[in-house]
């Protein structure tokens, strides 16, 4: 800000040449004078020019014209006027001096220089009461030299002038100025202090501090001297903008951010929107701590200055957005990415762009679910860059480990907090962070070794709780010890956090395998309680307690446990509808129960719900039939379609055709049972006699439907199956009074419907053959002497040459069947009247 000497001060003209004039000149001349002196010089002009027109060759004439056409600033006209009395009397020292001084006046700086210095040749002595000729045409080349550049020679000058008067105020101005662009600024700065109290005005003075100032403050770097100049100034100039910022730059380097603010912000009371001013106030903000203000500032630059911003200040502005209360995390995004995008290679900058990026995402000191954690993919690139370009941006790499960790990439993450705790092993944060990731890894010798290493050297603090807790988590989960001690170190992860639902949830599973359900229930319960609402974890949780109460109710088999469970499933349910875990352990506890509705809703609910779990298909629709023939009365239809599904998914498997076959018979639909009975014996092999027995039955009575429905003959083929399976049935039990009583009434069926006599006499002789055997196999079998007396009364009526020998045994059976407890009185009644006409008969 240095000022521009100006030759400014400059002597006046020399007023007079001499006096020796012709005597009819006088009065003329003494005219022009006089017009001079009073300023009238257009007058003096039109009467020298007069004069002169007369007598072009008296010199007096030109050296008054000269100074009469400088009063009317006719420079040219004077310098001539000045050069024809230079060329008529070269030796007389006056003229040079005036047109010395014309010529500064025209810029004239080398011709006014020549003047000069034929005025110090010619070495007037000074006349009284004028000025030294000499003196001040040193004082006046001063300037001269100054404007082209001969500083050495205008110090040598004014150091003349001023030993001869030193209080000349322009003269040593004129040589500060010499000395500070030769750059001896020491000097330079005396020379200012000396003029200042010799200038006149305020304006002088106040230029000549702040010129001062300048030398000391840009140059000489003494600060606290250009504050009080610069002071000294803006007390004279109180609108010196250039002042403001030259001592609000001194106050900045001199930590007094307050003057500087102060001062900033007067100079942009006077250039309002100024876009430096704002950006060098907002650094003094940021200084102060003043994130907010800075911000304003910073922004009304860059609105200021537009596409020619320095891109330097959005990464200013974006350290503001990452310390400002509330954080601005987004601003410092936009920001460093604009800034990064012409300053690549700054290591720093992507550091704090992975950092702004990251916090982003995760709440200051939270954490985030793992599709939250997706979007830390920028941050992991821009730390990755960071960390490229400078293998020691430790902060990058705790923002690679973080990153990693939350998007549970642990193995990647344990790299970076590794190359952290390299550069800083001082810091706890790495250990931290290493030993998460290792414990998630299950490495959890690695994850107590970190975990110690963090508690050395962060021993207290309520965010040490839950790194105790952990390590204690570890040392439960290392392998080698115990139940009893894992549940001992999960109990000292408890006493470090009594609020942490991992630590009893862990503990939970550590009872819940000693089989100790009561304390599984207990730890499972308390950790539930201990969760937010709508935690994420929490169907987790009630999994956990679900499990251990129905392992509870199934080891006591007490109602109140299997209630207790399904309550909880029933909770667990509410958050997860169609859950298959869930609505298969609800239709078990149910079945337990004997709730046979609700193990049939659940059973239902699930089936629709999960349709492509092949696995659990059989088992639910099995246990579904089952519970439908357990009402009262039982749904054998549902049963059915559930065994028919089943058939239908696993065909080769027998047993469900039993099942089905038995609900059939249940419903009377005996082709089907017997159908399915036979399908099982074929799927199976199975030799079972009873199943056999039961086969025949089936047959039989499906012959009796038959056969009463339509006519005798239509059972024929079903009682020919009965009585081959009664066969099989005897041949592995041949005493079984009830067989032989079945197929011998399959028989007579058969005899029955017998067209041919013979057929129907060789039926009814095996008829009476297995009644026979039945009723000396069971004597109390009265349905089995009934049909032997019916048997032996239908063949001798067939066959008359037999009737005497029938007819007594038909008597003798009809005899028996009537004393058999539990015969009705009216089924004895009429076997008497029947005997009765058989004995007529014989």
């Amino acid at each position: 800000m240095s000022r521009l000497v100006t030759v400014g001060a400059v002597s006046a003209l020399v007023m007079v040449l001499g006096t020796n004039a012709n005597a009819w000149l006088q009065e003329d001349i003494a005219a022009a004078r006089g017009y001079i002196s009073q300023g009238k010089f257009a007058e003096a002009i039109k009467i020298l020019d007069k004069l002169i027109k007369e007598r072009p060759d008296a010199i007096q004439l030109y050296f008054d014209l000269g100074r009469a056409q400088f009063g009317m600033k006719n420079l040219s006209q004077a310098e001539t006027a000045f050069g024809k009395v230079i060329v008529g009397k070269p030796m007389v020292a006056d003229s040079y001096f005036n047109r010395g001084v014309v010529r500064i006046q025209l810029n004239n700086w080398a011709g006014a220089i020549v003047d000069f210095a034929k005025v110090i040749e010619l070495n007037p002595k000074p006349k009284p009461n004028a000025p030294n000729l000499v003196l001040e045409s040193r004082d006046n080349r001063v300037g001269a030299y100054l404007q082209v550049n001969k500083f050495g020679e205008a110090i040598a000058d004014a150091s003349i002038v001023l030993m001869a008067d030193p209080k000349r105020g322009f003269t040593l101005l004129n040589r500060g100025y010499a000395y500070e662009k030769l750059g001896q600024f020491d000097k330079a700065v005396a020379d200012y202090a000396n003029a200042i109290p010799l200038l006149n005005s305020d304006a002088e003075k106040a230029s000549t501090y702040f010129s001062k100032a300048d030398l000391e403050f840009l140059k000489l770097n003494q600060l606290p001297p250009a504050v009080d100049d610069y002071t000294q100034g803006l007390a004279l100039d109180k609108a010196n903008v250039g002042a403001l910022l030259n001592r609000a730059a001194c106050y900045f380097q001199l930590k007094n951010f307050q003057g500087a603010l102060a001062d900033y912000s007067g100079a942009l009371a006077l250039k309002a929107g100024d876009g430096d001013i704002l950006k060098n106030r907002a650094a003094v903000y940021l200084q102060l701590k003043d994130y907010k203000s800075a911000i304003v500032d910073y922004s009304g630059y860059l609105q200021k200055t537009g596409a020619s911003a320095d891109t330097a200040v959005y990464r200013l502005r974006a350290a503001c957005y990452l310390n400002v209360d509330p954080k601005n995390y987004a601003g410092a995004v936009a920001d460093l990415k604009i800034y990064l995008a012409k300053n690549a290679t700054d290591a720093v900058a992507w550091k704090d762009l992975a950092l702004a990026q990251y916090n982003t995402v995760v709440p200051q000191g939270g954490s985030i679910d793992k599709a939250k954690a997706a979007g830390l993919s920028e941050a992991i690139a821009s730390a990755t860059k960071a960390v490229q370009l400078d293998a020691k941006q430790a902060d990058a790499f705790i923002i690679l480990g973080d990153s990693y960790s939350f998007q549970e990439r642990y193995k990647e993450a344990v790299s970076p907090y590794t190359s952290f705790i390299a550069l800083v092993p001082d810091k706890p944060f790495g250990y931290e962070g290493l030993g998460r990731v290792q414990y998630n890894l299950q490495d959890y010798k690695g994850a107590i070794a970190n975990f110690e290493k963090y508690l050395k050297l962060k021993s207290d603090g309520p965010e040490t709780m839950e790194i105790k807790k952990l390590l204690a988590l570890a040392k439960a989960s290392g392998g080698g010890g115990s139940v009893a001690d894992r549940i001992a170190a999960l109990t000292e992860a408890i006493a470090a956090d009594p609020k942490d639902p991992v630590a009893y949830t862990n503990r939970g599973v550590a009872y819940f395998e000693s089989q100790d359900f009561d304390k599984a229930i207990a730890d499972f319960q308390k950790s539930l309680d201990l969760i937010k609402p709508g935690d994420n974890n929490y169907l987790k949780y009630i999994s956990n307690l679900a499990s251990a109460r129905y392992s509870k109710a199934n080891k006591t088999k007490a109602d109140g446990d299997f209630k207790a469970a399904a309550d909880v499933y029933n909770q667990w349910l509410a958050k997860a509808p169609g859950n298959a875990e869930i609505l298969l352990t609800l239709g078990e506890i149910a079945l337990n129960l004997k709730q046979w509705d609700s193990a049939i809703s659940n059973y239902t609910k699930y089936l629709a719900t999960n349709p492509t779990d092949a696995k659990n298909q059989l088992a639910v629709l099995t246990n579904r039939a089952y519970c439908t023939l357990q009402k009262t009365p039982p749904d054998l239809a549902g049963a059915i379609a559930d065994y028919s599904k089943i058939i239908a998914l696993n065909p080769a498997d027998p047993k469900f055709y039993e099942l089905r076959g038995k609900a059939y018979q249940d419903q009377r639909n005996l082709t089907a049972a017997a159908a399915d009975f036979e399908k099982f014996a074929q799927l199976s092999g199975s030799k079972d006699p009873d199943a056999i027995k039961n086969l025949a039955i089936l047959y039989f009575n499906t012959g009796e439907n038959k056969r009463k429905a339509n006519d005798p003959t239509k059972g024929i083929p079903e009682f020919d199956k009965a009585i081959a399976n009664y066969t099989t049935f005897l041949a592995v039990k041949p005493g079984d009074g009830s067989a032989l009583y079945g197929r011998g009434l399959a028989t007579y069926r058969k005899s029955k419907a017998a067209t041919d006599s013979k057929v129907k006499l060789a039926e009814l002789k095996k008829a009476i053959a297995d009644f026979e055997a039945a009723t000396k196999a069971d004597p109390k079998l009265a349905d089995a002497w009934y049909y032997l007396g019916l048997s032996c009364d239908d063949y001798g009526v067939a066959d008359e040459l037999s009737a005497e020998t029938m007819f007594p045994k038909a008597i003798a059976a009809y005899e028996k069947y009537t004393t058999v407890p539990g015969v009705s009185a009216a089924d004895i009644e009429a076997a008497k009247k029947r005997i009765a006409q058989l004995k007529e008969a014989l």
